[in-house]
């Protein structure tokens, strides 16, 4: 099997005079990551930004390990090339895919590459959120930033869209007015389906949580991320989607707790249990008010 698209004709060009996977893996530039088998540099042409990954073999070995831990191996750049052009037609920003290649049978061996245009002049939330700990935003920004996030995640979901990594660091805003676009990056180990698991949507949403809980959110803001996401009232979110609620917040639990143990995050964490009385308590008050009619 082998497989190339070109949709930009200035790679086409940059391309067209070596063999496209060699040319890929000698390609010079900035190197981001370097894994033992992907390597994601920018680089440019002329005066033009772009990101290149590549994806060596993963190994037959590595294959079994993930197959063991229950865990849907990446084999390369495939899965990426999909998951942008879906958030592209979607309406979802994400960087533009201009390449992709793939060649090889067996799967261990297999060599891919994905090429997309470089955002330019965007900062990632984790980074931007940093910031915010020594110079809290204006509350309409915080709320803005907010609001994008949880429509973005809304939307990816609700199109049969879970990324895997859905961590702060995954998510860039502008950096002269991060309250407008948000940009989705790093898809290459996302899925998609007809319609999502719910399984699948908590542990993306944990794992946001998991990355953005400490950084001076309040529950407040816990909650208004998830009536946007979930598209309720507050009424609503504790009558029905409690048990969402208490899935995501022990999914964050549990991956903050494998590294480190913070007791202030867990503290917020557990404390969201506690929220379950709400739920009691409103779920009474409903049956008070179909018993009276």
């Amino acid at each position: 099997m082998r497989e190339i698209v070109f949709l930009n004709s200035e790679i086409k060009k940059f391309f067209s005079n070596q063999d496209p996977f060699q040319k890929a893996k000698e390609i010079k530039g900035t190197i981001f990551r370097d894994f033992a088998n992907r390597v994601t540099k920018e680089f440019k042409i002329n005066e033009n930004s772009y990101f290149i990954k590549v994806h060596l073999g993963l190994g037959w070995r590595e294959i079994f390990k993930n197959y063991a831990q229950f865990k849907q191996p990446s084999f390369g750049a495939y899965d990426e090339w999909k998951a942008l052009n879906k958030l592209q037609e979607i309406g979802i920003k994400c960087p533009e895919p201009v390449a992709f290649g793939r060649q090889g049978t067996n799967l261990g061996k297999l060599e891919s590459f994905i090429i997309t245009k470089s955002l330019g002049n965007t900062i990632s939330l984790e980074d931007l959120t940093l910031q915010w700990k020594e110079k809290p935003p204006l509350k309409a920004m915080r709320d803005s930033v907010l609001k994008n996030v949880a429509v973005l995640c809304k939307r990816m979901h609700y199109e049969g869209i879970n990324h895997r990594d859905l961590y702060l660091c995954h998510f860039h805003v502008k950096k002269n007015d991060p309250s407008q676009e948000t940009y989705l990056i790093d898809l290459h180990r996302a899925q998609l389906r007809k319609q999502l698991p719910n399984r699948w949507r908590v542990k993306d949403i944990g794992g946001l949580l998991h990355s953005a809980i400490d950084l001076n959110f309040s529950k407040r803001h816990f909650y208004q991320f998830l009536m946007i996401y979930l598209n309720c009232s507050l009424r609503e979110l504790f009558l029905y989607h409690g048990k969402f609620i208490k899935s995501s917040s022990k999914r964050a639990i549990r991956m903050f707790l494998k590294p480190k143990i913070n007791e202030d995050l867990k503290k917020l964490l557990l404390s969201l249990k506690g929220d379950q009385e709400l739920l009691f308590l409103l779920e009474k008050e409903l049956n008070k008010d179909i018993k009276s009619n």
